[in-house]
C-alpha cells in the first residue's frame, strides 16, 4: 500500500480557508548566510579535523568539558564534577571540583586558583615591607594627633590596622586549610 503517511490535524479555521481559497503550502523564508568569522572558521576547521596538523593553543585558560559525576553523600546538595582545562599551551588536564551546581563548583574552582597565586606571591617576599609600611600608617597619624590635640585621627588608624590583620589570619588559616584538604 505505501508509507504510512502521518496527516497533520488542522484547526476549524484552516480548514475554511483551505475550502474557501484552496491549499498552498508554506513558502519558507530564505536566509542570507553570512560569511563565517575567522574564529568560527577555525573552530570548524578543527571539528571537521581539516587544520593542518597544529595543536590547537588557546589566549587563556579554558573549561573545555565539566561533567557531573555523582551527588555527594556527606554534604547534602553538593555534587562532584570533573573539569576538562585547556591550558595556554594547548595541553587539556581534569580536575575534580565540588560546588551545589555546575556554576558554583567552576567559581570555587577559580577562587581556589586565584588564592593560590597570591599565596604563592606572599611566600616568596619577606615581611619587612608590610612592617613599614604599617609603622609609616601610624607615624603620619600619630604626628597629626600632636598637631592638632585630637586622639581620634590615632584610634582611627590603630583600628584599621588590627582589623587588616584579623583579616589576614582569617585568610590564612582559610588558606591553610585548603591546603591541608589535597
Amino acid at each position: 500500500m505505501g508509507k504510512n503517511k502521518t496527516i497533520k490535524k488542522r484547526s476549524l479555521s484552516e480548514l475554511r480557508q483551505v475550502k474557501t481559497y484552496g491549499y498552498k503550502p508554506p513558502v519558507a523564508k530564505k536566509v542570507k548566510e553570512r560569511p563565517l568569522e575567522k574564529w568560527e572558521q577555525e573552530l570548524s576547521d578543527k571539528a571537521n579535523n581539516k587544520s593542518n596538523l597544529k595543536q590547537f593553543r588557546y589566549d587563556k585558560r579554558r573549561a573545555i568539558d565539566c561533567k557531573l559525576i555523582k551527588r555527594s553523600t556527606t554534604h547534602k546538595g553538593f555534587c562532584k564534577y570533573m573539569v576538562t582545562i585547556g591550558e595556554k599551551d594547548g595541553t587539556t588536564h581534569q580536575q575534580p571540583v565540588y560546588g551545589k551546581d555546575m556554576q558554583d563548583a567552576l567559581s570555587r574552582l577559580l577562587w581556589h586558583e586565584r588564592t593560590e597565586k597570591v599565596v604563592k606571591v606572599a611566600e616568596k617576599g619577606n615581611g619587612t615591607p608590610v612592617i613599614a609600611l604599617a609603622l609609616v600608617a601610624l607615624a603620619i597619624p600619630a604626628i597629626y594627633t600632636a598637631v592638632t590635640d585630637n586622639p581620634i585621627y590615632l584610634l582611627w588608624t590603630v583600628g584599621i590596622l588590627v582589623t587588616g590583620f584579623i583579616i589576614t589570619s582569617l585568610w590564612e588559616n582559610y588558606v591553610d586549610k585548603a591546603g591541608k584538604l589535597k
